[in-house]
């Protein structure tokens, strides 16, 4: 039987190209992926690698990692993805979100993602959210630890969350500090 379930933690020697080839070669069957603190970056063609391999993803999290958004929006394409966690990569800006569209994604965690917002991308995606009803399935978007020391919200337009929960008001957008 092949694996439905594979967790790589804390475990800084192993090597990404090594779990990349563990996961396209036993886990075509795989549902639930997390991979932690490994100490590796993640690049565009290993996350290519993984969702042309592992195809029924519906659980991924990669955290402390170093995460692209050319890598996320690589892994946005798996169709059975319901719950993606990117804490702690520093790489992620927030751009892929607006290059994709994930149809069935309910839930999006971006708590540490030091450069999260910080060319206004995060304000775009909320603004396609409203605009064009993109991610029709997201009910949870969670990125906190970053701002909410200082009391202000991620987003740089204050007025784009009131919106949001106006146009979207099952959409939960947590903030919180930690």
């Amino acid at each position: 039987p092949e694996i439905e379930t594979l967790e790589i933690c804390e475990c800084p020697s192993v090597n990404v190209n090594a779990i990349s080839s563990i996961i396209s070669s036993y886990c075509g069957k795989l549902r639930k992926l997390t991979i932690a603190g490994c100490g590796n970056s993640l690049d565009s063609d290993q996350a290519r690698a993984v969702t042309e391999s592992c195809p029924e993803i519906e659980q991924l999290t990669i955290r402390n990692f170093a995460v692209s958004d050319n890598c996320a929006g690589e892994l946005l394409r798996l169709k059975s993805l319901k719950h993606l966690d990117l804490t702690d990569n520093e790489g992620i800006t927030g751009k892929f979100l607006v290059q994709a569209n994930s149809q069935g994604l309910r839930s999006l965690i971006l708590r540490d993602c030091t450069e999260l917002n910080a060319r206004g991308h995060l304000d775009e995606f909320v603004k396609l959210i409203q605009d064009d009803g993109t991610y029709p399935a997201l009910s949870l978007i969670d990125t906190s630890c970053l701002w909410a020391g200082h009391g202000e919200s991620m987003l740089k337009d204050g007025k784009l969350k009131k919106i949001l929960k106006n146009v979207r008001p099952g959409l939960k957008w947590q903030e919180e500090q930690c």
